[in-house]
């Protein structure tokens, strides 16, 4: 019994491991797609909210 309570440990830290090794390297690519989101839906609200002429 204890030898599977080992395994599943460790194939938890590696999951998590590998999780947050990928969340950490992905972090800039996630900053520069969010503000790029959010200047898309910005421009979007100026078009529709702009006055006509």
């Amino acid at each position: 019994m204890s030898r599977r309570r080992g395994q599943a440990t460790v194939e938890y830290v590696v999951v998590t491991a590998a999780l947050l090794g990928f969340g950490t390297l992905s972090w800039p690519f996630l900053v520069d797609l969010l503000r790029a989101l959010d200047r898309y839906y910005q421009s979007i609200y100026y078009v529709i909210l702009c006055p006509l002429p």
